[in-house]
């Protein structure tokens, strides 16, 4: 392809990137700016996955550059994926500031922020910023939950952890796989391990009222 556009670009670095071949798919990104073609909000995501993977932090703040050069800086998604890079490679910091600069937030970025402080230790801003995310008016999702839960393990805060799953319950999402399995961890390290145990075999059925009663029960005892 001789005179490949934009898409067929971004198409190309999706694919090395989607396949492990983050290299690759960075040396496309700068043969691409080499090239003349201009990438866009579909082209920075691809690239920041690949740099997390490698943990090329230099990469990302390169194209983090570009990000603000090309007027990307105000897209909810890119800067989502710019959260959860730094947050990878431990600049929480950088993590914090990319985040306070937004105008416009989503269920993403405040579940890149989140998930961000957790895996690096920081569990109370986590919990802190789920608070301020619902005051906001953005419900959690799974994958929030998914995130939020271990600091709760860690912290022994098991009221607030069950607090969560009857989110989840209430969500409607309380069967998503990874939330299920999340819970489970949830419950065994705070010591929980009957009702883990009774989660595990009642989702395993997939007994959606059953479980509702385990948890109940579990808060009434």
């Amino acid at each position: 392809m001789s005179q490949r556009d934009v898409f067929a670009w971004n198409t190309l670095i999706r694919g090395y990137s989607n396949l492990g071949h983050c290299e690759e798919a960075i040396i496309l990104y700068k043969d691409m700016h080499f090239r003349g073609f201009s990438p866009d909000n579909y082209t920075f995501p691809f690239v920041l996955c690949s740099c997390s993977v490698l943990s090329a932090l230099r990469e990302c703040r390169e194209v983090h550059c570009n990000i603000i050069k090309y007027g990307f800086d105000s897209d909810v998604f890119v800067q989502s994926s710019l959260i959860t890079l730094y947050a990878q490679n431990g600049e929480t910091l950088d993590s914090q500031l990319v985040f306070g600069r937004m105008r416009v937030r989503n269920i993403v970025s405040w579940t890149a922020i989140i998930a961000g402080y957790v895996q690096n230790g920081i569990l109370e801003k986590a919990l802190g910023i789920f608070v301020k995310m619902v005051n906001s008016g953005t419900l959690p999702n799974a994958i929030t939950l998914v995130s939020v839960l271990p600091a709760c393990a860690r912290l022994e805060c098991s009221d607030l952890g069950m607090l969560f799953h009857g989110c989840s319950i209430k969500l409607g999402v309380e069967t998503d796989v990874s939330l299920v399995n999340a819970l489970i961890a949830f419950y065994g390290k705070c010591g929980l391990v009957a009702v883990a145990r009774e989660w595990q075999i009642l989702e395993s059925g997939n007994k959606k009222g059953d479980a509702k009663l385990v948890l109940n029960s579990e808060w009434t005892d």
